[in-house]
């Protein structure tokens, strides 16, 4: 992946959400020019990525890292892609999907390392997700 501007990582983003990119304050924002960007949050509970733009499984494994250094067993984001493209570029496979009143829920497990995860109807398009930290570290 090239390097970018944060400003030409954006310009990518907002390509691809109608809604466009909105900095939220209540997150951190991490940059680094050849992985694009990411807002994190530590919600006291867990690690909780918002707007993402650039190498997924990068941005993952950080919030994963700042997890485990607080001790939560748990991370999460929002999705308001597609959700089954979403899953499979997390590095996730679904082996269960429930049918609720607000849509499909997703259980899935990762593929490389078995830590399960839960994709869950929030809304029109709009997905919750959390998965569960490793304890060792292990990613990809």
């Amino acid at each position: 992946m090239s390097k970018r501007t944060l400003e030409q990582w954006i310009a990518l983003y907002n390509k691809k959400i109608p809604e466009g990119f909105k900095r939220d304050k209540r997150f951190e924002l991490f940059y680094l020019p050849a992985k694009g960007f990411a807002e994190v949050m530590d919600s006291g509970k867990m690690v909780v990525v918002n707007q993402l733009c650039g190498e997924f499984k990068f941005w993952r494994n950080l919030a994963e890292r700042i997890a485990r250094r607080l001790g939560y067993k748990v991370a999460g984001t929002i999705c308001i892609r597609n959700i089954e493209a979403y899953i499979r570029m997390a590095g996730f496979v679904p082996f269960h999907i429930e049918d609720t009143a607000q849509g499909y829920r997703y259980f899935c497990r990762d593929k490389h390392t078995g830590q399960q995860g839960m994709a869950s109807p929030a809304g029109e398009d709009t997905y919750y997700i959390t998965w569960e930290v490793d304890a060792l570290g292990i990613l990809f």
